[in-house]
């Protein structure tokens, strides 16, 4: 049935011509009948033009209900070609530069079903100052690609610098895996350092200048902490370097009240443990 309604799509003239057959045929022989029935009463019929009414009628429904059916079962043949056209693999590739200096050509399958005995061919390279074209191992045998899938590798030792952008002209072949389906096509593919993507990044640190700003950063949190609560803890002041005031005696002496004695480290450890003693005991 799909076979035969593909051949009405591609023979519409044709088609046309054989409903017209269908509809006169039967007209015809019954006319011709009719009038060889006017001598011969053998097969003589009555045909009124009643009857002409009812059989044109008849054949109008029939050939009205018959393109329906036609109608929606070639919407559904349709529906499940574009489906699955959709489903079929998408060779998506981009030029870029890796982080040696190579031209690379990437590819990604962006569809959505595997492609096999995929066959990338480099024909030729323009655009790309003395660079020749060096194709790596991966175009040199099929190899398959899953959705999301990627691959890379080097079709030339350099080029696409500043005033560079190499265009690259590609034979592609593949299939689709679950339905063996052949794509077969040619493009070409140029390079935009604009949008490629960075790989590597070469970021020279000193790290003793860090490890030196982050402690100085301790210590001043230290600092800090020591004015706010009285003590005179320095587990991370490595030079030694302590309050000599708090928050609370700054606000005793605006407001005339006693000063708190500035606790060191190991005054502030015994005085805790005497409190936690007294604590347990309670």
């Amino acid at each position: 049935m799909i076979k035969l309604l593909k051949w009405m799509q591609k023979h519409k003239l044709l088609t046309l011509l054989i409903t017209l057959l269908i509809f006169f045929l039967p007209l015809a022989l019954i006319y011709i009948l009719y009038r060889i029935g006017m001598h011969y009463a053998l097969i003589h019929a009555e045909w009124s033009a009643g009857d002409l009414l009812v059989y044109t009628a008849s054949f109008e429904a029939v050939l009205g209900t018959v393109s329906l059916g036609t109608l929606s079962l070639w919407q559904n043949i349709q529906i499940e070609e574009d489906h699955n056209n959709s489903l079929d693999p998408m060779l998506s590739m981009k030029l870029e530069h890796n982080h040696l200096g190579f031209l690379c050509l990437t590819i990604e399958n962006t569809g959505r079903s595997a492609a096999e005995e995929v066959k990338i061919k480099i024909e030729k390279i323009t655009d790309n100052a003395d660079y020749k074209i060096m194709p790596g191992p991966l175009f040199e045998q099929p190899f398959e690609l899953y959705p999301n899938e990627m691959v890379q590798d080097v079709i030339s030792s350099g080029g696409g610098t500043v005033y560079v952008f190499p265009k690259v002209f590609i034979d592609v072949s593949y299939k689709r895996k679950d339905s063996s389906k052949q794509f077969h096509y040619k493009r070409t593919v140029i390079f935009n350092g604009g949008y490629s993507k960075k790989v590597t990044a070469d970021v020279k640190m000193d790290m003793n200048k860090v490890i030196s700003s982050l402690d100085s950063i301790a210590r001043s949190s230290v600092r800090t902490a020591n004015y706010l609560d009285g003590h005179r803890l320095h587990a991370f002041d490595e030079i030694n370097v302590l309050s000599s005031r708090s928050l609370q005696n700054d606000l005793a002496d605006t407001f005339d009240k006693e000063k708190k004695k500035n606790l060191s480290g190991e005054e502030t450890i015994k005085e805790k443990l005497k409190n936690g003693q007294q604590d347990s005991s309670v």
